[in-house]
């Protein structure tokens, strides 16, 4: 889905504050960081593929918290 995208092109343009957002593409599993900014009339808008750092992260994420279930069951 890309309406979240979609919405805050929309708000920038209205609002003129500037945006920040990570998304994923889950039918090409790919994520991408990506800004917009009002300038003028128009939107500039830049996009950052960060698959990488995400699937790390992600990674992470699941060996601590099943770091975390692991001493959680030990300490019972």
């Amino acid at each position: 889905k890309t309406e979240g995208i979609w919405h805050l092109y929309l708000d920038t343009y209205r609002t003129n504050e500037a945006r920040q957002a990570e998304h994923h593409y889950v039918r090409s599993d790919r994520w991408v960081d990506f800004s917009v900014s009002k300038l003028g009339e128009y939107l500039v808008v830049t996009f950052a593929d960060i698959t990488d750092r995400k699937r790390v992260e992600l990674d992470v994420q699941r060996k601590n918290e099943l770091l975390q279930g692991v001493m959680d069951s030990s300490l019972s």
